[in-house]
């Protein structure tokens, strides 16, 4: 998941939103009326003025196609939680963040109404793969490895903070204490992070410790499903693979400075790096270790120079140039946590001999 900048819906889109009904009610209007006994106010007023509406509404315009259509170029054909590709595998499914028909409480029963005022709510609308949105029966990946079969998708879950009340009316929603992250409204980084493995958990940062908002998001959206842990995996391989032709020809470059055939070849594997970051599926995945790679990376290039100034002058000042930098590489892989394996790699591509630095 990552964070995407929503834009006011255009005039098309929100003309289609505020539709009016065969009885002169937009859904909004119809719903509120019905649930709450506030008649609508309509500038020019019919006549005749329509009547309160003897039962709940149809919710069904967040549904048309140019509805799907704006969702679909907001996100890039990407389901908003999970980020996979859903055009490759179903069509899209329009999600309410916030459940229009009903909302499961704590005790995993369904208490109706739901939001039902933000049914044909722009900010309200985000778009899902069916493995996200829908309540099924999926294999789960344990943070142990072990795939366990379990009933995973939104569907009406709305988790709210301990304590906090659920919103029963128009506008009572802004009090409310989510713990589902909205990538319209949040950032997600400080509650998700996405392993080389594929495997996704919550983030050990202040902002999680506060509020399990990633640890929600996981369970609710199912995101460590054993199919999406796979497609993540994947990924990263791919991107390994990448990172693994960069470090070769940086390897090159030390060995023959000077000579533009490596300095070349190293360009052309930053370019198919670069390509393949904006190309893959799962940007919040490719983000994480594209970071940490450049860390690495970076650490690596001083390591070696260090080395090769202290080699050409083995003065005192070069000597804690090069402790420093060997320290830096011990520091980064000490500091890695989750991601210390994946540090490793980098350490081990690179010919960094870590057993030697203390950290075998």
């Amino acid at each position: 998941m990552i964070s995407v900048l929503r834009a006011p819906p255009s005039n098309t889109l929100a003309a289609i939103l505020a539709k009016r009904g065969t009885r002169g009610l937009t859904e909004r209007e119809a719903a509120v009326w019905f649930y709450e006994d506030i008649a609508p106010i309509i500038n020019p007023v019919p006549d005749p003025f329509p009547t309160k509406p003897g039962e709940a509404p149809d919710f069904n315009v967040y549904s048309d196609t140019a509805v799907k259509i704006e969702l679909h170029e907001l996100f890039g054909g990407h389901c908003a939680y999970c980020e996979s590709r859903y055009d490759h595998v179903s069509p899209m499914d329009v999600e309410h963040y916030r459940p229009k028909g009903g909302v499961i409480e704590t005790d995993g029963k369904l208490s109706k109404p739901g939001y039902y005022w933000l049914a044909a709510d722009w900010d309200n609308l985000l778009p899902s793969c069916i493995g996200c949105n829908r309540a099924r029966s999926q294999e789960e990946t344990q943070a142990s490895g072990k795939v366990v079969q379990a009933t995973t998708g939104k569907a009406n879950q709305f988790p709210l903070a301990e304590g906090s009340a659920r919103a029963k009316a128009a506008g009572e929603e802004a009090a409310e204490d989510a713990l589902l992250l909205d990538p319209c409204r949040d950032d997600p980084r400080p509650h998700l992070m996405f392993r080389s493995d594929g495997y996704v958990e919550p983030r050990k940062s202040p902002e999680e410790d506060a509020k399990s908002r990633g640890m929600a998001t996981i369970g609710v959206c199912g995101l460590d499903r054993a199919s999406l842990v796979e497609s993540r995996r994947r990924a990263a391989t791919r991107l390994r693979a990448a990172m693994d032709s960069i470090l070769s020809a940086d390897h090159d470059c030390r060995a023959h400075p000077g000579q533009d055939f490596y300095r070349r070849r190293r360009e052309r594997a930053e370019a198919a790096f670069a390509e393949l970051s904006a190309d893959l599926d799962y940007r919040a995945l490719t983000q994480e270790l594209h970071a940490l790679f450049e860390t690495a990376r970076a650490a690596i290039g001083d390591y070696f120079k260090a080395k090769a100034a202290w080699q050409a002058d083995p003065s005192d000042s070069n000597r804690a140039t090069f402790v420093g930098a060997a320290r830096g590489i011990s520091q980064l892989h000490a500091n890695a946590g989750p991601h210390q394996a994946f540090v490793t790699e980098l350490y081990g591509l690179a010919d960094i001999p870590l057993e030697r630095l203390g950290q075998g």
